[in-house]
């Protein structure tokens, strides 16, 4: 027989001294229990729960478009349009005017001239924005704008077609690793372009729970 003390058998009382000097910390059999058991104190004397994803960042630009129309209008409208746009970025938006994919310096001078006449500038404000929601939302990189391509892509019979569905940010890889693609949606109101990022930390990190929150340990 087991032997009973006065406030409930042995076993009983042992469990029960467990969770009283918090032996058991949620983990990642049961990560839910992080938003019951892991709330912090602020200087405040605030109970607050932290964000339990810490690889996850979010970042938000707003432009406005009669700016970037004002810039695109001046002398030095092209070397903008370059600094902002890589390449592929600018065959996409206007890939649907006849132009080639492949080009010499000279064609590829008269495309950028092309792009200043064109009345771009609501296209290149989302582009703006949403570059610089990208890189807010990915903190411990220097990105810079040609580290970020941003394309509508829309899959078609298998083949994917530019200019055309939803748009996709696309952040170049570090060291050798494949680009990773991130979250963005983009905005258009009156004379303003706004747009938000979802980024995440490097995927090769290796997370686990600790005290309730994810924790980056060691690089795979």
């Amino acid at each position: 027989m087991v032997r009973r003390e006065s406030g409930g058998s042995v076993e009983g009382m042992a469990e029960k001294e467990k969770v009283e000097k918090g032996a058991e910390e949620p983990g990642a059999e049961n990560p839910g229990a992080i938003y019951t058991k892991m709330a912090e104190e602020t200087e405040g004397g605030r109970k607050v729960t932290p964000f339990p994803f810490p690889m996850l960042h979010v970042g938000t630009d707003i432009v406005q478009i009669s700016r970037i129309e004002t810039i695109l209008k001046n002398k030095t409208g092209g070397r903008f349009l370059r600094r902002i746009l890589t390449e592929e970025e600018a065959l996409s938006m206007w890939i649907g005017k006849g132009f080639a994919a492949e080009m010499g310096a000279k064609e590829w001078e008269s495309f950028w001239k092309e792009l200043e006449r064109e009345n771009s500038q609501r296209r290149i404000a989302g582009r703006f924005a949403v570059k610089e929601a990208v890189i807010k939302a990915h903190p411990s990189r220097s990105l810079t704008f040609h580290d970020i391509v941003v394309l509508n892509d829309q899959e078609r019979d298998g083949e994917i077609r530019l200019g055309s569905g939803p748009p996709r940010a696309y952040v170049k890889g570090e060291e050798g690793k494949p680009d990773q693609e991130v979250r963005v949606s983009i905005s258009h109101d009156g004379d303003y372009a706004t747009a938000v990022c979802m980024g995440v930390e490097d995927l090769g990190t290796r997370w686990r729970f600790r005290r309730g929150r994810l924790v980056a340990t060691t690089s795979a």
